[in-house]
């Protein structure tokens, strides 16, 4: 079995994987100068900075500009937490089917008088996830800005005082935004349950890169826990029947 798993390495190491996010591209514009944000959702981040996926900005804006950026704390295990910038926000996945997820906007540099500004989502950046999404005024709690611009309608920000906003998107959820099915050499990123579709397997076994069995479970329907088990790459045989076996590979983040 151990020289089995060991040809089945070499032969997918080659194959290209990527993270399904759900997500919308924010376009702000400010003085024909445009910056390109983008917020969402996936099984592999979280709430906080997730290095490789949010990229910090610098925390001050270029001479007689402006830099838009989400507020997102960044967390160290030995330091205090830190503020941070960034120009994407991802999240945790969503836990109700319909849910709302908030992030700040923060402007950092002064805008001037007469100098146009405003938010667009452009048409096709988003996922079909996304059903709304808003720009609240944060001074106001939304009494001058609050308005949906999910459709690609441009929303143009007057009052050049006006530099904290809340975004606010809300998704529904498809099942397979969150539940996969099962086929051989799919790649799963997580840090805890990986859901897959609706099917009662009869077992899975879980694997290090060394070929060694580490685990073996009976019997365990759509949900494999990996919560337990160290960082790092594994791969996992899932028996539908004792014919039927398909291997995946697993991140633990």
């Amino acid at each position: 079995m151990k020289k089995l798993v060991l040809l089945l390495i070499v032969g997918i190491t080659y194959t290209t994987f990527t993270l399904d996010f759900t997500q919308f591209t924010l376009n702000v514009n400010y003085d024909g100068d445009s910056f390109i944000l983008k917020a969402g959702y996936s099984d592999s981040t979280t709430i906080y900075y997730d290095e490789g996926y949010e990229k910090d900005i610098p925390s001050f804006p270029p001479p007689g500009g402006i830099i838009p950026g989400f507020r997102i704390i960044r967390q160290y295990d030995d330091l205090p937490d830190e503020l941070i910038y960034s120009d994407s926000d991802y999240r945790e996945v969503p836990e109700n089917e319909i849910d709302t997820v908030e992030y700040r906007l923060e402007i950092l540099g002064n805008r001037e008088e007469g100098k146009d500004f405003y938010f667009v989502v452009p048409q096709g950046s988003k996922s079909k996830e996304v059903v709304e999404i808003r720009v609240v005024d944060i001074a106001s709690k939304g009494n001058q800005i609050d308005s949906n611009i999910v459709d690609g309608n441009r929303l143009y920000v007057k009052n050049r005082f006006l530099e904290d906003f809340f975004i606010r998107a809300v998704y529904r959820k498809n099942p397979t935004s969150i539940v996969r099915n099962v086929e051989p050499n799919t790649i799963y990123y997580s840090n805890g349950i990986i859901k897959l579709d609706d099917k009662k397997y009869e077992k899975f076994e879980l694997y290090n890169l060394a070929g060694n069995k580490i685990r073996e479970n009976r019997y365990i329907e759509n949900t494999i826990n990996i919560n337990d088990i160290q960082n790092g790459v594994y791969f996992a045989y899932i028996y539908e029947s004792d014919f039927v076996i398909r291997m995946i590979k697993i991140v633990k983040l």
